[in-house]
C-alpha cells in the first residue's frame, strides 16, 4: 500500500470514499465485460469498507486480510454482530487471493491461465453483489459511529 508509515491512521471517511470509487469502477468493468477487474474492484470495496470500521475502532490494518480482524472486533463489540455475514464475504475474497489472481496469469503444469479464463460473468456478478451488500451495510454502521458519509 502507498502509506509506508506503519500505524498511521487513515480516517474511516477516506476508506469509504475510496471504496465508493472502487464500487463505481467495478460496475463499469462489469458493464464492459471485464470480469476479472469486476472481481478485483469488488474485493477492494469489501476490504476498504472493513478497514473503515476497523479504523473507527483504532485497529490499523495494512494488508489484505481483514476477515479475522473484523471477527475479533465483533467479539469485543457485540452490537457489531450484524457484520458476521461481512466476515464470510471477506473470507470468500481472501480465499485464493482473489485480489492477485484477477490481475496476473496463474501458472499451471502445462502453461498459464489468464484471469479472463477463470473469472466468469457469474463470478463477477456474485462479487459485485457482495461488494454492494458490504458497502451498504457498513455505511449504515459508520454513520451510527458518527462519521458523516
Amino acid at each position: 500500500m502507498g502509506n509506508k508509515k506503519r500505524g498511521s491512521k487513515i480516517p474511516a471517511l477516506v476508506w469509504v470514499e475510496l471504496a465508493k470509487k472502487d464500487l463505481s469502477r467495478a460496475e463499469r468493468a462489469f458493464a464492459i465485460k471485464d470480469y476479472p477487474d469486476t472481481v478485483y474492484r469488488s474485493q477492494q470495496v469489501v476490504e476498504k469498507m472493513i478497514k473503515a470500521i476497523l479504523e473507527i475502532n483504532e485497529i490499523i490494518v495494512r494488508d489484505h486480510y481483514v476477515s479475522e480482524k473484523l471477527k475479533n472486533l465483533i467479539k469485543k463489540r457485540e452490537e457489531l454482530k450484524e457484520l458476521e455475514e461481512v466476515i464470510e464475504i471477506a473470507r470468500w475474497f481472501e480465499k485464493d487471493k482473489k485480489w492477485e489472481i484477477t490481475r496476473y496469469p496463474l501458472e499451471k503444469e502445462d502453461g498459464f491461465v489468464l484471469p479472463e479464463e477463470i473469472f466468469t460473468k457469474e463470478i463477477a456478478e456474485e462479487s459485485l453483489k457482495k461488494a454492494k451488500f458490504v458497502f451498504e451495510k457498513i455505511v449504515k454502521i459508520v454513520k451510527k459511529e458518527g462519521v458523516e458519509v
